[in-house]
């Protein structure tokens, strides 16, 4: 079945626990107002807990920020980009003409533009554990912004691993006051990637797809991966005119050789299999008579496969 044969059978199913669900909501919402308290506080707060927690971020900023200047970032969205949506809020917002587009740059113009503007300044942040949101250097320039005086941040977890991205300097930053909002609700308004195939798709998708499949296999089978990505963007940039061959596999088997990866040519081989299964590496002969790996995935789509499995 397709995505869209899915999502219509699972519309006709009802839910025998949404009334369980909806109470658990109206308790959460009486935190509101203790919420509203932890930012005057100059703390800044973490929902953590199983389920979507979208509806209830929406239902608080309804309830108590209505009348204040907020901003939505929603983690989830794979293309997220927490640069590309600061220096947007601020150039939408500001007659400050064109920003450049390094972090350090637009930080300090939305530092510049907060202090002028807001006394306060709400981000409501879905997912802080999104795809596009998974690197240290997001997490600290995330971690500045929280820390500007006039900025109240609120955000949902689900990622148990994402605060091992966050160092004393980060935490000291968050000052988080945690509060678990298990919801048990649906994550209906996230993407869900079709895992059947990667070529053809979006670059947010097939990065997908391939973490989805990576993360299921043993450590030997992940460095390998990574060793024809690193190959593959390096070529693609030293020498765009043999960019379609790939990495040769007679240089794969050495360097995993040197590395210790694998002990013979059969295990390379089968170390393999997970990846041609779910077509996310090909095989072909080149003019040379030669083996050539190549992962089916642009350049860009790589470089942030190799910064998130770092």
């Amino acid at each position: 079945m397709c995505q869209a044969e899915v999502a219509a059978v699972m519309e006709t199913v009802e839910d025998p626990w949404k009334s369980r669900k909806e109470a658990l909501l109206s308790r959460y919402e009486q935190l509101f107002p203790e919420w509203i308290m932890v930012f005057r506080l100059q703390k800044n707060i973490l929902l953590h807990g199983a389920g979507s927690k979208r509806t209830l971020l929406e239902t608080f900023r309804g309830a108590e920020l209505s009348d204040e200047s907020v901003l939505v970032i929603d983690g989830f969205d794979q293309q997220c980009d927490l640069v590309g949506v600061l220096r947007s809020f601020c150039e939408s917002q500001a007659d400050c003409g064109p920003i450049p587009k390094q972090p350090v740059a637009v930080f300090e113009t939305f530092r510049t533009f907060i202090d002028d503007i807001y006394a306060d300044f709400y981000i409501i942040l879905h997912n802080i554990d999104g795809q596009g949101l998974r690197t240290s250097a997001v997490q600290t320039l995330l971690s500045d912004v929280a820390a500007l005086p006039q900025v109240h941040l609120i955000a949902s977890i689900d990622h148990p691993g994402l605060p091992l991205l966050w160092g004393q300097s980060e935490l000291n930053q968050f000052q988080w006051v945690y509060y678990h909002t298990s919801t048990f609700a649906d994550y209906t308004e996230f993407p869900v990637p079709d895992l059947t195939a990667v070529e053809g798709k979006t670059t947010a998708v097939a990065l997908t797809s391939l973490r989805h499949v990576f993360e299921s296999l043993n450590p030997n089978a992940k460095l390998i991966y990574r060793e024809i990505a690193k190959f593959q963007v390096n070529e693609d940039k030293d020498d765009p005119a043999d960019s379609e061959l790939g990495m040769p596999y007679k240089e794969l088997y050495r360097v995993c050789r040197n590395e210790f990866y694998v002990s013979s040519d059969s295990i390379l081989r089968k170390q393999l299999v997970e990846y041609y299964d779910h077509s996310l590496l090909k095989s072909k002969r080149g003019p040379d008579g030669l083996e050539y790996l190549r992962i089916p995935l642009s350049e860009d789509a790589l470089k942030k496969f190799l910064e998130t499995t770092a």
